[in-house]
């Protein structure tokens, strides 16, 4: 299953969510290793050495088969970021030399980037930042912080702590390219929205006691 899902990834095109699912499953992998003991560990080793033949043969067949990904391909290797590098340089560039200091500190407004330089960041922390100014990065930090805070109510091991930070580490990967916080997807909501509120067993014995 992880392989399909790893070949649909991949079929997109998308240097972001390939380099992020490539991630993930590096993370899932040395959760699974790290709760396996004894002789199970060798047979979890070969399974991961498998997928990673897998995703070797996957790479293979789109660099053979697909133009546009040896395109995309030849660009990450040459530090081509699709113009975001100038892009970013930009937007900083007037934050920090075209702006007010009510700018500065409260931004631009609603698509401040727009407004400012035409085009959307493509990276959340700039996008805040000129939009909402410092205020709005701060604000957005604590919101991080509060979030990966979730981790330390779930018992290291089991599968909610590792769903929660799988999920988390996905959807903080894709602000730095791609609009993350206004771009949450279903099954990222789902995810969050179990892990969040799903009750450990202490809790429900608690819960239970008290009724």
């Amino acid at each position: 299953m992880t392989l399909i899902c790893l070949f649909i990834v991949i079929s997109a095109m998308k240097r972001g969510p390939i380099l992020l699912a490539l991630m993930s499953i590096f993370i899932m992998g040395y959760f699974d290793l790290n709760r396996t003991n004894g002789r199970k560990i060798f047979q979890r080793i070969f399974i991961l050495a498998i997928a990673l033949v897998g995703v070797y043969v996957i790479l293979e067949y789109f660099m053979s088969n697909s133009d546009l990904f040896i395109a995309r391909f030849d660009a990450v290797s040459e530090g081509n970021s699709s113009g975001r590098d100038i892009i970013w340089s930009s937007l900083l560039s007037i934050f920090a030399n075209d702006s007010t200091f009510p700018q500065v500190l409260i931004g631009r407004g609603c698509y401040g980037t727009v407004s400012a330089y035409g085009i959307e960041a493509h990276n959340d922390w700039i996008e805040l930042l000129i939009s909402n100014g410092i205020v709005g990065v701060i604000i957005y930090i604590i919101y991080w912080v509060k979030l990966f805070s979730f981790l330390k109510t779930k018992q290291k091991g089991s599968i909610e702590y590792e769903m929660l930070f799988v999920t988390l580490t996905i959807l903080f990967g894709a602000t730095f390219f791609s609009m993350g916080y206004g771009n949450i997807k279903l099954f990222e909501a789902i995810s969050l929205g179990y892990c969040l509120t799903s009750a450990s067993e202490e809790d429900c014995h608690t819960i239970s006691t008290q009724q």
